[in-house]
């Protein structure tokens, strides 16, 4: 069984920063999703976050994550309960890829979305989408990110990136990866 603890969030929520944290406080491995995807794929994903052939996709991910060599360690797999499609509808990822991915913990990050949006432009130097749309996405990810994790039994951890309490986040970690050091 491999050792998933599964870090979501919107685009531009943080996700990324965070993994690059915890990987070097506790010595995990990290990888995005899409990146897994695309490797896989042998395509790369263009910065419109608009994603189509969403349940192909998901077959991508489990089959490169299969193929990862994760013997005693960790790895945080960062990616989202939900996307924006081709028509930019909000669209649930399906729920065999969790059940598929079995992680042993759930990582939800959350924050205002001006904030999220600001680094989105930031990063991206483009606004892909707008507040109103970011509000919803994120709350269709904590209504389904909450689904999943009582759906299959796994524990989940909403974590406000602005508060900034790493404390609660480290108890949460070191449940999944104490008996690793």
């Amino acid at each position: 069984m491999k050792n998933i603890i599964f870090i979501s969030g919107v685009h531009g929520v943080g996700k990324t920063q965070f993994c690059r944290e915890l990987t070097n406080d506790y010595q995990l491995i990290h990888h995005t999703a899409s990146q897994l995807i695309a490797s896989k794929k042998q395509k790369h994903f263009d910065n419109s976050k608009r994603v189509s052939h969403i349940t192909e996709n998901q077959d991508y991910l489990i089959e490169a994550i299969n193929e990862l060599e994760l013997l005693d360690t960790t790895l945080l797999l960062d990616g989202h309960f939900c996307v924006i499609n081709e028509f930019s509808n909000i669209v649930r990822l399906p729920i065999q890829t969790f059940s598929d991915l079995l992680p042993r913990g759930i990582i939800l990050l959350t924050d205002d979305e001006a904030h999220i949006h600001s680094r989105l432009v930031k990063r991206d130097s483009i606004a892909f989408i707008d507040i109103d749309m970011i509000r919803k996405l994120q709350q269709e990810e904590l209504i389904f990110a909450q689904e999943i994790s009582n759906m299959l039994h796994i524990p989940l951890c909403i974590y406000r990136v602005s508060d900034n309490n790493r404390a609660i986040l480290d108890d949460f970690v070191e449940k999944f990866t104490v008996e690793q050091k």
